[in-house]
């Protein structure tokens, strides 16, 4: 992949997984159970630019600057909360909108054994031992992830004193022996919670024997009741890390990739219905055409259920470098047909509200090479920024 793409690819996991939406689950407030929260302490307070527009009332935004995580709410005005510092992972929102949540130490720390929650109602915010640095939203404020060899564990972050507790045990089901694989047999510590939703937990494992890419993930599902489904190897070569349920929870997608070459490797964009498990991959604008390597860096739902990514390509050439021949930008998929959406060096955006929007581009979207970035909000053509060298944003539209 060229240095030009590097702005888009180093924060994708990020993104990826960043945007969020869901409505109340009519568990009603936690307010009253943070009051009594052991460990809370209300979080400072970050100004904000003088021009900001203001915030939808009951949109949460949360981001990373590199010093922190900051969240802005419109309770009772337009006011920013800052907490953690430059090693705190990427903000996440369980999925009723009542908790920020983000792992103590780099992202991707597989040991990390503390999370770092914010509550949007009361601006507290508290440390909770928790050996959860992959921990995944599911329903209300319940966060899960996968402990070796069988356990569904889970925090509830409604709780006052909330502890890590068993969900579950969980005997996932042997897939059929694959036509490369064979007879299959997990990698220690390969398996993980890579996605979830009210009802169902998508658990991703990685075979003893990967290919060089390093894949394939064989996708399972656990539903509430407990009964568990192979779904059989994703579509893709590397492995599955993660994967976004929609808004209402009846698809899910993941991005894919393959060694396009030695030296390259291309991506798609896979999505699959959870009332009849059947998974599609539609092409995005040039990616089928001979010679090109596609590439997906982000992906997301937006607050109206549209599924967007960030898709580029790239031509490649002997013995001269790549070239590009789309240049990276925002598309979104409308009856299983990629349009672009998004110009001038976006790589995220997100509907607040009606007239409200949220966007992070280059800073300077003239220099292709620029691996600064910049949050703004833009309500009712009222344009501001919020932020420089942002690393990581999710977002919560307003209830309506």
């Amino acid at each position: 992949m060229r240095l030009t793409h590097t702005w888009f690819s180093a924060l994708a996991a990020a993104f990826a997984l960043a945007s969020c939406h869901a409505p109340d689950d009519g568990q009603g407030s936690s307010s009253s159970a943070q009051h009594h929260a052991v460990g809370a302490s209300t979080a400072a307070t970050a100004p904000l630019p003088t021009d900001f527009p203001g915030i939808p009332a009951g949109a949460v935004v949360a981001y990373h600057d590199g010093d922190g995580v900051k969240v802005i709410t419109a309770i009772p005005a337009a006011t920013q909360a800052s907490f953690g510092a430059k090693d705190t992972g990427a903000p996440s929102f369980t999925a009723d909108g009542k908790h920020v949540f983000a792992s103590v130490g780099k992202a991707n720390r597989q040991d990390a054994d503390q999370i770092l929650d914010f509550d949007v109602a009361t601006r507290t915010v508290r440390s909770i031992a928790c050996p959860c640095a992959k921990a995944v939203a599911a329903s209300g404020s319940m966060l899960v992830w996968w402990e070796d060899p069988d356990r569904l564990m889970s925090l509830d972050l409604r709780e006052p004193d909330p502890k890590p507790k068993i969900l579950r045990t969980v005997q996932l089901p042997t897939p059929a022996p694959d036509k490369i694989q064979g007879e299959l047999s997990w990698q220690p510590s390969g398996t993980a919670v890579i996605g979830a939703s009210r009802d169902i937990v998508l658990i991703g494992r990685l075979p003893t024997k990967p290919l060089p890419t390093g894949g394939p993930t064989y996708l399972f599902t656990v539903q509430d009741d407990g009964t568990a489904r192979s779904l059989g190897a994703a579509n893709s070569d590397g492995p599955v890390t993660r994967a976004l349920f929609s808004p209402g929870g009846k698809q899910f997608a993941y991005i894919g990739r393959y060694r396009a070459s030695s030296n390259s490797r291309s991506a798609s964009v896979s999505i699959v219905d959870t009332s009849t498990w059947q998974t599609q991959t539609p092409s995005i604008a040039d990616s089928s055409s001979p010679g090109v390597v596609p590439g997906v860096t982000s992906l997301w739902w937006d607050s109206d259920g549209a599924l967007d990514t960030v898709y580029y390509s790239d031509k490649e050439g002997s013995p001269s470098p790549m070239t590009t021949v789309t240049p990276p930008n925002i598309w979104t998929l409308t009856d299983q047909t990629w349009k672009q959406i998004g110009f001038d060096g976006e790589r995220w955006l997100y509907h607040l509200a009606p007239g409200a929007i949220l966007t992070l581009g280059r800073s300077n979207p003239r220099d292709e090479h620029s691996v600064s970035t910049t949050l703004s909000m833009e309500v009712q053509g009222r344009r501001a920024q919020i932020a420089e060298g942002v690393t990581a944003v999710a977002a919560m539209s307003a209830r309506q």
